[in-house]
């Protein structure tokens, strides 16, 4: 909304509500006197409102300079009654010839009425610059995940065929000297290649993609840590042609063999994949690692959670059991799509290790 609509929103808004204490405040013999002095006030008052909520917040107290901003309030609250004083008693009087209405108050009741109406606004011109201020620091970080969102995009599109072509070169010259380097440079591949392909129209990939990079990844991490006691367990009962969110049980499993303490033979990290009647039933538990330095912010898990309600909203169940010594994720699809044009074919995949 470009600024003049909003100046003239403003203006819309402060006419109504100074029409509102005109017709309250105005009647009798002294109707246009009473409405005159009522809008003078309620136009001193609306420039502290801005003046306290456009500069004096931002440039003093937002930047923490309290006494400035005290004294600056001080100035701010002697303008709103010394200009309301002017006007009703000396200004007013001298240009129509007429005394003002409230001329026989007392000076007192002037001052406690015009004070509790400055503090009234004080309050609401606040409220406003924090309302404001609140939407626009949302806009500020909205915009810096955009650009970090684009950053992170920019430099996984880098020459990817590039990178391929290295590491398959790297396979193919180990493959003869030493070929479980060769497979874990293979499975290495796959995992980046299946991290940047486009999903399809639908914001889907296939499912048995999904669950070969956890394969990967998965032989990756027991290749660097042959003493690890890590259990994977896959079934997949009637179709293999389904398709999924990319990314949501791989963000699981690379939780579980971050944090988990896969050298401990008593707690083994257990990672369950079944499919069945076109049900997804994931589970991922382990024993959190005492020794592991780097401390988990849960940003990856919370956006996690918020990408699969936004892809499965009325059909998944998602259940996290996060202890000091333990982690354990419960993850159920009730009804997996299938990809486009495919049909089921009847079989079992069943495979652990």
């Amino acid at each position: 909304m470009n600024k003049v609509k909003i100046a003239l929103i403003h203006f819309v808004l402060w006419t109504l509500y100074i029409s509102l204490y005109v017709s309250l405040y105005s009647y009798g013999d002294n109707f246009f006197s009473a409405a005159y002095e009522t809008t003078v006030s309620y136009v001193i008052i609306a420039s502290f409102f801005y003046l306290h909520s456009e500069w004096l917040l931002p440039v003093f107290f937002e930047r923490k300079r309290y006494k400035g901003y005290a004294g600056m309030l001080i100035v701010l609250y002697t303008y709103c009654i010394g200009l309301k004083y002017f006007f009703a008693f000396i200004f007013d009087p001298w240009i129509f010839d007429q005394e003002s209405t409230i001329k026989d108050d007392p000076i007192g009741k002037f001052l406690i009425i015009s004070t509790l109406q400055w503090l009234n606004f004080a309050a609401f011109s606040l409220a406003f610059w924090f309302t404001k201020k609140y939407f626009r620091d949302q806009k500020k970080e909205r915009e810096k995940e955009r650009i970090k969102l684009e950053n992170s995009a920019l430099r996984a599109k880098l020459n990817p065929h590039f990178l391929f072509n290295v590491l398959d070169s790297f396979r193919i010259e180990s493959e003869k000297v030493l070929p479980n380097l060769s497979r874990a440079i293979e499975s290495l591949i796959y995992i980046i290649r299946s991290s940047i392909i486009e999903p399809g129209p639908d914001g889907m990939i296939p499912f048995m993609r999904e669950i070969k990079a956890i394969q990967c990844y998965i032989s990756i991490f027991k290749k660097r840590f042959p003493d690890n006691n890590i259990c994977f367990s896959l079934q997949i009962f009637g179709g293999r042609n389904y398709v999924i969110l990319p990314h949501i049980l791989r963000e699981f499993v690379e939780n579980a063999l971050k944090y988990g303490d896969y050298r401990d033979p008593n707690h083994r990290i257990m990672i369950i994949v079944k499919v069945e009647n076109d049900c997804l039933y994931f589970k991922a538990n382990n024993k959190k690692n005492g020794n592991f330095s780097e401390v988990s912010t849960g940003m990856g898990l919370k956006n996690i959670k918020k990408y699969i309600k936004l892809g499965y909203p009325n059909n998944h169940i998602l259940k996290i059991n996060d202890t000091p010594q333990y982690f354990d994720v419960e993850l159920i699809i009730e009804e997996l799509n299938l990809s486009t044009g495919q049909n089921k074919k009847s079989n079992c995949y069943d495979d652990e290790y």
